[in-house]
């Protein structure tokens, strides 16, 4: 007996009734596939675009550390190359300020006696020669500096001497 028949008599309901609630049937089945396929197509693809993320996500984080290690190793290294730098240009100023004092306290006359006549040419000398290495030192430091393009550090180099 034919399965359509069989299932019309046992229903007992027409055979095109019967042809049609089979056809719904049947769409209702594939549709039921395709959505459930769709469904899990979906979740896989979310699945694997959410990994895809993560990873591309641990990569900037991993590259962001160490850009910022590469930072922080540049800076302790300008750090310390300031502090170094600072500790020789106050040396530096020190031992001028020192040769200074020493050329104007021999100047100065035994307690008691009359002035002896200044040697000033000498003390003049010295002064000239303390403030041309300052002006020296101080225009190596601009032009490493980048500083007085403009001609501002310029107009009082060699003008200190008097």
């Amino acid at each position: 007996m034919n399965p359509l028949a069989w299932l019309a008599d046992a229903l007992g309901l027409s055979k095109i009734v019967t042809g049609l609630l089979l056809a719904a049937s049947i769409a209702t089945a594939i549709g039921g596939g395709v959505a459930l396929i769709h469904h899990e197509g979906v979740e896989a693809g979310a699945a694997s675009a959410t990994a895809k993320a993560e990873k591309a996500h641990t990569a900037r984080v991993a590259e962001a550390r160490t850009d910022e290690r590469t930072a922080q190793a540049t800076a302790d290294t300008a750090s310390a190359a300031i502090a170094h730098d600072t500790a020789e240009s106050t040396a530096f100023t020190r031992n001028q300020i020192e040769d200074l004092h020493h050329a104007l306290y021999d100047v100065r006359a035994a307690p008691g006696a009359s002035l002896p006549a200044a040697p000033v040419d000498r003390l003049r000398d010295t002064l000239n020669t303390g403030i041309d290495r300052a002006n020296r030192a101080a225009e190596d430091a601009s032009a490493a500096a980048g500083a007085g393009a403009d001609g501002a550090s310029s107009a009082a180099g060699g003008n200190a001497k008097r």
